[in-house]
């Protein structure tokens, strides 16, 4: 199968972190390491981050295809590409920056408050999706995120009701 062709490396650090590497934990723990091993002082790079993070999770589950590796990939690529939009020497978020043609340490700060509520979101309910083991959380995922979104957005017109009737 495809997946017995995963680096030795990823073997080793799963039989060395042992019942760390529980399928329930694992979708939470993997969106918590991407978002790590992203950010500075390494080297941001999503590709590489895929590479040491997938084998991993393949030989969480070497037995099958099941949900839960589906869900923990998922957890694994969504934690890489925040890590990527929120790391300042990231080459798509510096390439953002020169195309808004904003200043680079602004356009960091100013998304960074978003991502970090989206990613603590998306732990927490990968979270319950290791717990549950199913995909059925993703309408509650998504029903949640929008819940906070509206409530931003209500914070955001009490603080400025002249602006926000402008626009």
């Amino acid at each position: 199968m495809w997946f017995d062709c995963a680096p030795a490396e990823a073997m080793i650090v799963v039989s060395e972190m042992g019942e760390q590497w529980s399928p329930q934990t694992a979708p939470a723990m993997q969106a918590e390491m991407a978002m790590i091993m992203i950010s500075p002082p390494l080297p941001p790079n999503t590709s590489t981050t895929f590479g040491i993070l997938i084998p991993i999770v393949i030989n969480i589950f070497p037995d099958e295809i099941s949900q839960m590796m589906c869900i923990t990939i998922a957890a694994c690529l969504g934690g890489a590409v925040m890590g990527d939009h929120c790391s300042p020497i990231s080459d798509t978020t510096i390439m953002a920056s020169t195309g808004g043609k904003s200043d680079h340490i602004n356009h960091v700060s100013t998304q960074l408050p978003y991502a970090c509520l989206v990613a603590a979101m998306c732990v927490v309910f990968y979270a319950i999706a290791g717990v549950v083991q199913s995909v059925i959380v993703t309408p509650f995922a998504i029903a949640a995120m929008v819940g906070v979104l509206l409530l931003i957005k209500r914070i955001q017109m009490k603080k400025t009701p002249s602006q926000s009737k402008k626009a």
